[in-house]
């Protein structure tokens, strides 16, 4: 096993888990904010995306976050530089 085996078991188990903990939920339930200042799991669910998407490509793929190649900021209409945090 090298490397990118192990990265791509870690990336499958953390995928699991997230299917596993989501299963089952409703739109409402992931959606529920427990007061103003708290996310709610839909957001979390994106934020870890972005951040794996930003971390992994670069590293394993050698390329650029799929956020830019594939133009999602002007896809949601953000300006075209955004992040998308924040």
């Amino acid at each position: 096993m090298d490397w990118t085996d192990l990265l791509r078991q870690g990336l499958d188990e953390y995928l699991h888990g997230l299917r596993k903990a989501l299963d089952g939920l409703t739109e409402a339930e992931r959606r529920f904010q427990p007061n103003a200042h708290a996310k709610h799991m839909d957001f979390l669910v994106w934020h870890m995306a972005r951040d794996e998407d930003g971390e992994m490509q670069p590293f394993a793929q050698h390329t650029s976050a799929l956020w830019h190649r594939e133009a999602w900021a002007q896809q949601l209409g953000l300006p075209a530089g955004d992040s998308g945090f924040g």
